[in-house]
């Protein structure tokens, strides 16, 4: 008999709260330059995708190479809503909707990219994740770039915090399901291929 994960039945749950979240936020805040189109949205789940993937990848690694022991984590209400919408909406309005802007008036934009990831690891400091982190912050700082609004950023970290949030509670369910660590990124390529066909058709 066929059955689903249970990791699936709360990840698709979440996916579709941080969809409809960000699209009432794309109504909301458009025309302040703060907004996300469809695209937009597909862009950031996209992306997030992606470094879901980086940070399953690197937490198993963690835990094969015994640097990291998996405790299961018992989750309360209130610090999941701070971990996957609140902290992730703060600290990208912050450093990749002020900072970002500012800093794009006298550097490139890799080389904003790259110091708002450092400056991101100097403030989350963290020896084992430290690599993962920086990763993570060049991966929104793209999406920040190619859609121009935080938002697609932040919905790329509410998807990579959920899953960090998910490894975190439910480690039994990742260590050594090999098979479900490259699922975030294939689905991240495929949504991102779709959204750029979608603009090419446009243009």
């Amino acid at each position: 008999m066929f059955t689903i994960p249970l990791n699936l039945y709360i990840v698709l749950p979440l996916l579709l709260a941080q969809y409809v979240l960000a699209r009432i936020w794309g109504r909301g805040l458009g025309k302040c330059g703060s907004g996300v189109t469809g695209n937009g949205v597909l862009a950031g789940i996209g992306w997030g995708a992606i470094a879901a993937f980086c940070g399953i990848y690197w937490m198993n690694y963690l835990w094969h190479s015994g640097n990291l022991l998996p405790h299961p984590v018992v989750p309360i209400l209130s610090d999941v809503l701070l971990l996957i919408i609140v902290i992730p909406l703060i600290e990208e309005f912050l450093f990749r909707g002020v900072v970002f802007t500012w800093l794009a008036r006298y550097f490139r934009t890799i080389a904003v990219i790259i110091i708002i990831s450092v400056l991101f690891v100097i403030t989350h400091p963290d020896d084992q994740l430290l690599l993962l982190v920086f990763v993570v912050n060049i991966i929104c700082g793209v999406a920040r770039y190619f859609t121009g609004s935080f938002a697609s950023s932040w919905i790329c970290r509410m998807i990579y915090n959920s899953t960090i949030f998910l490894l975190l509670t439910f480690p039994a369910y990742f260590i050594n399901n090999h098979k479900f660590i490259y699922l975030p990124l294939i689905f991240g390529i495929l949504l991102l291929l779709i959204q750029l066909r979608k603009i090419k058709q446009k243009e």
